[in-house]
């Protein structure tokens, strides 16, 4: 979002970036040209009784920043997110368009808010979708106003481009269960075992991220006896070094919106691979033309590996079509459709 936001303010738009946080930890650089607030109102989980309050805190706290600067348009991203600034926005004439950011027919709410969802985003304006599947989950609360707009990536400097030399595969994200490391952790082990009778140098398997999931991954690792080669370091800023260093890229989620870890490595041109159960990748990576689509298994996860491993003249020849996805997916397109977006919602709403 902070990309999105420094790109409409160069359009001389005047863009003010409210966050829910306090605004000390963030992932991506703010342009100067845009104003933050950080409203510094998340509670880690919150008791049960503290629930209620922290959310009618929350909403006050959303409805008195968006009022003070009375501006034309909301743009909120996010699910959660989305039903709070619908819910503080109820009885203003504000207009609020959503962007949802992942994909809602795997990614449950849970009962209630799954029940609000569906009550308040029809309130909103206009609902963005990453994917034309996402598009079709969300249709039946918002039918006629749900406008597909993809993720976008910038191209790659030459400096971070991969040039596959380091014999490893990297993985990018938040170490959650919905992100499927332990799958990957397990096809690695598999393909190690098999590997090193057959290939002359090990490889590593490096996954850049945090989460609530570190340390069972971590125990994984040491029970299939590939510790030695499993790397965690966390988040890593600037991200660009891990795509030059890696030789292969696996995004081993269960599901995905519009993964942009993915848009990064292929930009990158590293050679990738997906699996079919993500409706944001396959959106993204041809099969056999950039990329390589995998069953939504452990085994075929290793096979996909390996086929690529054993076969550097392939991996030159799909990560020279890879680096095509930033003409494909560019920033002047994503920016200018949601630019149109933005003001027809201003116009109508005036």
């Amino acid at each position: 979002m902070a990309r999105l936001a420094a790109r409409l303010s160069k359009r001389s738009h005047d863009v003010v970036l409210v966050t829910l946080d306090d605004g000390l930890h963030d992932r991506h650089e703010l342009s100067a040209s845009v104003r933050k607030i950080a409203l510094d109102v998340m509670v880690d989980r919150p008791s049960p009784l503290a629930k209620l309050p922290n959310l009618l805190r929350r909403l006050r706290a959303i409805r008195r920043a968006v009022c003070r600067e009375h501006p034309d348009v909301v743009l909120s991203f996010c699910d959660r997110t989305n039903i709070d600034v619908l819910l503080a926005m109820i009885g203003s004439p504000i207009p609020v368009v959503i962007s949802e950011r992942s994909d809602p027919e795997h990614q449950q709410l849970g009962r209630f808010w799954e029940g609000v969802r569906r009550r308040v985003y029809p309130r909103s304006a206009r609902v963005v979708a990453l994917t034309s599947s996402i598009a079709e989950t969300l249709s039946p609360l918002h039918r006629d106003r749900i406008e597909v707009i993809p993720s976008a990536v910038d191209p790659v400097a030459s400096e971070y481009r991969s040039q596959r030399e380091g014999n490893v595969i990297l993985g990018v994200g938040r170490l959650e269960q919905e992100k499927g490391f332990d799958r990957l952790i397990d096809a690695f082990a598999i393909f190690a075992q098999q590997s090193g009778k057959r290939l002359p140098t090990p490889w590593t398997l490096r996954i850049v991220g945090e989460g609530s999931q570190r340390d069972s991954l971590q125990r994984l690792a040491n029970s299939l006896g590939v510790a030695n080669s499993v790397e965690m370091p966390g988040w890593v800023r600037p991200i660009e070094p891990e795509y030059a260093k890696a030789s292969l890229f696996v995004l081993p989620s269960h599901y995905e919106g519009f993964p942009s870890a993915l848009l990064e490595a292929m930009a990158a041109g590293l050679p990738c691979i997906g699996m079919r159960c993500q409706s944001g990748a396959v959106e993204i990576i041809k099969h056999e033309s950039d990329g390589l689509l995998c069953d939504d298994n452990v085994n075929a996860l290793c096979e996909a590996i390996k086929r690529l491993t054993d076969d550097p003249e392939r991996c030159a020849q799909l990560a020279a079509k890879a680096s095509e996805v930033s003409d494909r997916f560019g920033w002047e397109s994503m920016v200018t459709r949601y630019e149109a977006v933005l003001r027809e919602c201003c116009v109508g709403a005036r």
